[in-house]
């Protein structure tokens, strides 16, 4: 690490960045000796299914259907031109699109005759052929399709019959919430005879308009709810909550007090969303409200009960003050990092389904004062399923919507009380990550031992995420455990505060996410108020909270430990390092909007003193790029869930001053629908001058021509073994880059404008 004095980062405006429009005209024709009229009967078949099924509706009455269309194998559904030929000119809505080839359909009586009209007008008249060739099947969802494994596992292994606790998904036809609490009152009343007392919660309507609710049904009845056609999902309930607790020996702080060198109204604002926070008067100062508004409303949480704000308080604790509270406390003073509203959401184990509702409510309620919000709540088990979680669909649709940040942890495992070894935990599946940290834009948190910070805890979640997705995000420590030759387990863990006012020791990836949230607090209000007038007006704190989060995944090492792995993620920040550029190492930033068929390279510069300094066959400097992109999802697409992304492309030029690629192989860090592209390239031969790093935005054809793609773009050079060289004066001396407070970043582009 340089020790020269920190620098701005540098901008790439709008005048360094090329635009150009990309037309694509795919030319389908018709299959060769294919015999189109035995198809079309077959494709006629299954629309009669379709209706066969919607007169066998038994719980749910509706004049809309839902069904299945499968194209050939390798044929794209995503194809743009077939996909408004087949859908939007037949007045079919398109609830998702499982894989490239499969989607999911709901349309009316009039729109089903009219599909029906078209595959008519196909086998008599041959209208079409080069669409319905390729129309593989179109049909009703099958059981099999809606049955989680583990429940099918559960049914199949079962002796006796029990009733089980699940969560259907109902297909996103239904206008409000009214409708939603009319179809579980459909679903309650079939129920009835089976004399089984059901949860008293209401459905969730989830962002894709989908109905989420919690029954517990008998085994025997479950086939004949998934028959019904308007349920796309029966799956095992899931419930999270925090870790257990690892309280050991306790330090009073009631002569501590705050550091009065801290004005706390200049601090940045952290919700934590958990079972409360219960500081002593002395540090209560710190907490700006309390949510639901009322301090005596028990809405979720009874403040009157001994295990009130057991979890929240030691993570609110973790949050506002970090680490060492020993030694902070030998000083009696505590210095605050971070101001929290405590929002009181949970005790306990809570159902995820009445988790969303509390916490699309919350961020509703609270995003304009909180930017950035902690929930250190996680499922018992490893993620494993073939969709998204709820909960993690939920927190990317709110970060889009509202302009926040997650946090949330990877979660914790006992698997080192049976595993000595730590390379065979962390190969072990059992290990993986669990809900909500299966969330593409939540910042997910692994722990790391507080003995070792270069490896994880023994007790830590690891990725890859949902769809081997780049996961976790970040890690910090969160404690330690070993277990001794005779089976003893020792616990090392890390410093917080009880909710009776003390200094405990506690472990847990719960107390690892908070110092990953104070780092992105503290680093939003920095870029806010040092960059936030190149932004325009009315999005600064959407941008700054986004940049903050892209910076620290992009700086989180030293350019050199740059490569993810799956164990601790992106590493740790020294926030020093992720605020600023130094004369051996600047970053480039920018945050944009891509339209679809649109290609943008971003210029910035190579000093002439890097070519100078390089030496035959050795690194002379790393290159180091991220894009994360912001695009809307769809959690019932399965594996495509994602309703774009931005490709990343970089492109330099060679020691002979030609034009070459520089991106990996094999894809690596560069995945097709991924939101996060991270490369790490060290360069031995260069010539100096303008490279680009070339974004093109790729979507899904249910999203619109004109909707835009956010994204932020990091672009570092940083010389090998610390050389002193002086990138950042050359750069600066260009004066295309440098950050101008007068001046606001447009992120968009008339159509054709470069």
């Amino acid at each position: 690490m340089t020790n020269y004095e920190g620098k701005k980062h540098f901008q790439i405006p709008n005048n360094e960045v090329k635009d150009n429009k990309i037309i694509r005209k795919p030319r389908p024709k018709p299959k060769e000796n294919f015999n189109h009229i035995s198809h079309a009967v077959k494709l006629s078949s299954g629309i009669e299914n379709i209706r066969k099924n919607k007169k066998d509706h038994k719980y749910i009455k509706s004049d809309f259907s839902v069904f299945k269309v499968v194209m050939d194998e390798g044929k794209q559904v995503e194809r743009r031109g077939d996909y408004q030929k087949i859908f939007d000119s037949n007045g079919l809505k398109v609830n998702a699109l499982i894989t490239n080839n499969e989607a999911i359909v709901s349309a009316d009586s009039k729109a089903l005759n009219k599909l029906e009209s078209k595959i008519n007008s196909y086998k008599t008249k041959s209208t079409n052929r080069p669409l319905w060739d390729y129309v593989d099947s179109i049909d009703i969802l099958s059981t099999e399709d809606k049955i989680s494994a583990q429940i099918q596992k559960e049914i199949d292994e079962l002796k006796v019959e029990r009733n089980i606790d699940v969560e259907i998904l109902v297909a996103p036809v239904f206008r409000n919430d009214a409708d939603g609490r009319n179809v579980q009152q459909e679903v309650e009343s079939k129920l009835r005879k089976y004399n089984i007392t059901q949860p008293e919660e209401e459905p969730v309507v989830l962002d894709d308009n989908s109905v989420s609710m919690h029954f517990y049904i008998p085994s025997s009845a479950i086939r004949d709810f998934a028959s019904e056609n308007f349920i796309l999902e029966i799956e095992s309930a899931e419930y999270l909550g925090p870790s257990e607790s690892h309280d050991d020996n306790s330090v009073d702080i009631d002569q501590v007090v705050l550091d009065p060198n801290v004005q706390l109204d200049d601090l940045p604002v952290v919700t934590v969303m958990d079972d409360g926070i219960k500081f002593p008067d002395n540090l209560d100062p710190v907490v700006k409200g309390t949510y639901p508004a009322k301090p005596n409303d028990n809405l979720y949480v009874d403040s009157t009960i001994k295990e009130f704000a057991e979890h929240g308080t030691k993570v609110a604790s973790r949050l506002v003050f970090g680490e060492n509270l020993i030694e902070q406390s030998r000083q009696k003073v505590f210095i605050p990092h971070v101001q929290v509203i405590d929002a009181r959401i949970a005790t306990g184990k809570v159902n995820a389904t009445s988790l969303i509702k509390r916490i699309k409510q919350t961020v509703e309620d609270l995003h304009e004062v909180s930017k950035i919000f902690l929930f250190s709540y996680n499922t018992d088990q490893r993620f494993d399923k073939k969709n998204i979680s709820k909960l993690g669909a939920e927190l990317d649709a709110l970060t889009i919507k509202y302009g926040v940040v997650f946090i949330v942890p990877t979660g914790n495992h006992e698997l080192y009380k049976q595993v000595s070894d730590h390379s065979m935990i962390v190969a072990d599946d059992r290990s993986k990550i669990s809900a909500p940290a299966d969330s593409f834009f939540a910042t997910s948190v692994a722990s790391v031992s507080n003995r070792n910070n270069d490896i994880s805890s023994s007790f830590s979640r690891v990725g890859a995420g949902f769809n081997e997705s780049l996961k976790p995000g970040l890690s910090y420590p969160g404690g330690d455990t070993e277990v001794e030759a005779n089976g003893t387990v020792s616990n090392y863990g890390v410093e917080v505060i009880s909710n009776e006012g003390k200094i405990v020791w506690d472990l847990g990836t719960s107390f690892a996410a908070p110092l990953a949230a104070k780092d992105t607090a503290i680093l939003y209000l920095h870029i806010l108020e040092k960059y936030g007038s190149i932004f325009p007006q009315n999005d600064r704190t959407r941008i700054s909270v986004f940049m903050a989060k892209a910076l620290l995944y992009h700086r989180a090492n030293k350019a050199t430990d740059f490569v993810f792995n799956s164990e601790v993620g992106f590493g740790n920040a020294d926030l020093n390092k992720v605020e600023n550029s130094f004369l051996n190492d600047a970053t480039y930033m920018r945050y944009g909007k891509l339209r679809r068929q649109h290609k943008q390279k971003l210029l910035f510069h190579v000093p002439e003193i890097i070519e100078k300094n390089q030496t035959r066959g050795k690194e002379v400097v790393r290159l180091v790029t991220t894009v994360i992109s912001f695009s809307t999802a769809n959690r019932l697409s399965g594996t495509d869930y994602l309703d774009g992304y931005v490709s990343t492309s970089l492109h330099g030029l060679n020691g002979s001053g030609n034009d070459t690629t520089l991106n990996p192989a094999h894809m690596s860090g560069r995945s097709k629908w991924y939101n996060i592209h991270h490369t790490s390239v060290p360069i031995k031969a260069l010539t100096s001058g303008d490279w680009t790093l070339d974004l093109e935005y790729f979507s899904k054809p249910t999203v619109k021509d004109e909707k835009e793609i956010e994204y932020i773009a990091l672009i570092t050079l940083e010389s090998e073994d610390d050389n002193q060289m002086d990138i950042y004066s050359e750069i600066q001396a260009q004066n295309r880059f440098n950050i101008i407070n007068s001046v606001q970043i447009d992120a968009t582009f008339e159509e054709g404008e470069s």
